[in-house]
């Protein structure tokens, strides 16, 4: 029988009917090694350890997930970010071909003071299958910054869980950006502490779900720091009997002074066979702080929908074009032309 797996769980439970608190799914078996790809730029450094480095930091997909990433043994990559050359990032792949079914952990360091960008591409051809496991610790030092780019473009048959965890120091800032373009069952765990004061969270997830694919979302972000700042934003598409679910949870502690958080979500149903489940949390014990959330749901209104057919465009067309938007909000934020080009490649 498969082991099973708990991910991606709420840190304050809602009542457990509705069977949100948490995803559920198999543990990884016979893992191997990953054999990725990197390309790492000359003020970063690289080194491969048994452990990683932050034993303690938890992460958004949940303790089973780093009991199952420590049991598979796999060497952490470390990275360390040492200057503040932005535009000359970090990359990532994790080719198909030797990768169906592995676990690797990384970590990433920023320096005080210094800038960093990580780009990660998950893929596959749609007559392959891969599980994969990419769990991401950092740490942002004090007026430091890292931007992560995760993009994943995967089979209806595949699984993949990216699970983050980290900590924002003084005035240092974490800007995340998520690319779901395709992929049997996703699912997303990221935890932040934004301990530092001043400390900021900005993340950016766009998805495409559907033909029968899953998503799975959880966002925590924990303001311990005073005049800590996070902004979380999800936009998607979903169609064809495809299903998301966001969890979003803004923690504002007792000593966040000034703290403020916000979390927005944009979901575009494209027909009736699609299931959305949002559940934004925000949990305070400080007065002096600010939480807002908010939600956009629902499919194209029929007049905008009638005004574009009168102008000669075909329904199906106003769909693709309303996908495409999706995509391209996401990735007027990106800024790397070759993470760009690899994006416009897979949705053509």
């Amino acid at each position: 029988m498969d082991q099973a797996l708990r991910l991606n769980p709420m840190p304050s439970p809602t009542w457990n009917r509705l069977k949100l608190n948490e995803a559920c799914d198999v543990a990884f078996l016979d893992e191997k090694n990953p054999k990725e790809e990197s390309r790492i730029p000359s003020e970063v450094s690289f080194e491969e350890k048994d452990k990683t480095s932050f034993k303690e930091q938890r992460t958004g997909a949940g303790e089973e997930v780093e009991k199952m990433v420590l049991s598979s043994g796999a060497p952490v990559r470390s990275f360390a970010f040492k200057g503040r050359k932005k535009d000359e990032p970090l990359y990532i792949d994790l080719p198909a071909k030797d990768n169906k079914n592995v676990i690797l952990p990384i970590d990433l360091t920023v320096s005080e003071g210094c800038s960093g960008t990580a780009i990660m591409f998950f893929s596959c051809a749609e007559d392959e299958a891969v599980e994969q496991c990419i769990q991401t610790k950092y740490e942002i030092k004090k007026d430091a910054e890292l931007t992560l780019i995760q993009v994943f473009s995967l089979s209806k048959e595949s699984r993949i869980i990216s699970d983050i965890g980290g900590e924002v120091g003084e005035n240092g800032s974490f800007h995340l950006i998520q690319v779901v373009l395709s992929g049997g069952k996703v699912y997303l765990g990221s935890l932040s502490d934004l301990s530092g004061k001043d400390s900021s969270l900005t993340t950016d997830i766009a998805y495409l779900t559907g033909q029968d694919e899953v998503l799975d979302i959880n966002e925590i972000i924990n303001h311990i720091g005073k005049r800590s700042n996070s902004l979380i934003k999800v936009n998607g598409v979903l169609s064809e009997n495809g299903q998301k679910t966001f969890r979003g949870t803004i923690d504002l502690r007792r000593g966040a002074k000034g703290a403020v958080g916000t979390e927005t979500e944009e979901v575009l149903l494209m027909n009736d066979g699609v299931v959305n489940r949002s559940v934004p949390v925000i949990l305070c014990t400080e007065e002096d702080v600010e939480g807002n959330h908010g939600a956009t749901i629902g499919k194209i209104d029929s007049e905008t929908l009638f005004y574009l057919q009168s102008r000669g465009i075909p329904e199906e067309m106003i769909y693709d074009m309303l996908s495409r938007a999706v995509i391209d909000s996401i990735k007027k934020k990106i800024g790397d032309s070759e993470t760009l080009k690899r994006i416009d490649d897979l949705t053509r």
